[in-house]
């Protein structure tokens, strides 16, 4: 008998491969909409839509503006830009939503492999999430009078702390892996 969680994360997957697939913006726009409601119904709607604008706002902004910068110095498509940014928010929102109603460790299950590198990969996003909370707190206690500079100074701060953080972590976890026999060299 296939699980409740097993025919989501199936849904999950036909429906990444359909949105990455059609190139159309109003069929995009309906399946957010369709997300908006399928989130509204489970009172997620608001915690979605600020999740997902707080993960891409500033890769979306990067790479629309370097778009529109190419546009001074050769013809572009807007509606390439309005596309891409469309397709990202939805599948960004389609993600959110599935990891909330999906169990990923019994979906995964068939291989123990990659229930081990699932495991791994949330403990990571869990240490990395609270040590950010704690830099956030840290800044807003240590500040009276937060202004550009100073949050940019404790960025930049955070920012390094994080890439440090990453490459030891990274090669910590390759070590252990690999005595594990995930890799085969």
């Amino acid at each position: 008998m296939i699980h409740k969680d097993h025919l989501l994360f199936g849904l999950y997957i036909v429906m990444l491969v359909v949105l990455t697939s059609v190139h159309r913006p109003l069929f995009i726009t309906a399946a957010l909409l369709l997300l908006c409601a399928v989130a509204a119904y489970t009172d997620l709607l608001t915690l979605l839509l600020k999740r997902t604008f707080k993960s891409i706002w500033a890769a979306l902004a990067v790479i629309s503006l370097s778009y529109l910068a190419m546009g001074l110095f050769k013809p572009i498509d807007p509606a390439f830009l309005l596309l891409l940014n469309l397709r990202v928010f939805t599948l960004t929102m389609m993600t959110f939503l599935m990891l909330e109603h999906v169990n990923l460790f019994r979906v995964l299950s068939f291989s123990k492999k990659l229930t081990s590198l699932v495991t791994l990969s949330f403990s990571q996003i869990h240490i990395f999430r609270r040590t950010f909370v704690e830099f956030q707190l840290g800044y807003a206690s240590r500040t009276a009078r937060p202004g550009w500079r100073s949050y940019l100074k404790a960025l930049r701060a955070t920012l390094v702390y994080f890439v440090n953080k990453t490459l030891h972590t990274s090669q910590e976890i390759s070590l252990g892996m690999k005595s594990r026999g995930f890799f085969h060299d």
